[in-house]
């Protein structure tokens, strides 16, 4: 996943059933974010704390 404000980057995508990212988020806002393989699909999401 990629943040759309390139605050943060999961690297290049992994396959497996173990794999995963993890991120703080700074402070209160909304994070948007998409999933670099499938944003032509429209997988993309938030993170609002």
């Amino acid at each position: 996943v990629v943040g759309q404000d390139s605050a943060f980057d999961s690297g290049d995508p992994q396959s497996g059933s173990n794999v995963t990212f993890e991120h703080t988020f700074d402070g209160s806002d909304t994070f948007l974010y998409q999933c670099e393989p499938h944003d032509g699909l429209g997988m993309r999401g938030a993170v609002v704390g």
